[in-house]
């Protein structure tokens, strides 16, 4: 604090990301930006993350034939974004074809 009792920016940014509960939102939300490194090239090229609601990721599909084989794959799935966002934020995976 300064002699005016105002706080400095870094200090007040420094105790808003060190709080966990919004850390682990800035690193679920995070996930949009990193979606390729997450599931990989080529699900990435065919998908795209739209929403988080109530623990569930939903995911537009290029096709039924990737929705399908996605689906099949959604624990796997689940557990990479879950590992990223470093707690188990994601119950399921909801995919909807564009």
């Amino acid at each position: 604090m300064d002699n005016n009792g105002a706080q400095k920016i870094d200090s007040i940014l420094q105790g808003f990301l060190s709080d966990p509960d919004v850390s682990t939102k800035l690193k679920k939300f995070s996930l949009f930006n990193h979606w390729d490194e997450i599931v990989g090239k080529e699900i990435a090229a065919k998908t795209r993350p739209l929403k988080i609601f109530k623990g569930v990721l939903h995911i537009s599909v290029a096709n039924p034939t990737w929705a399908n084989e996605l689906n099949m794959m959604s624990p796997e799935l689940i557990e990479r974004i879950n590992v990223f966002i470093g707690v188990p934020e994601i119950k399921k995976l909801k995919f909807t074809i564009i």
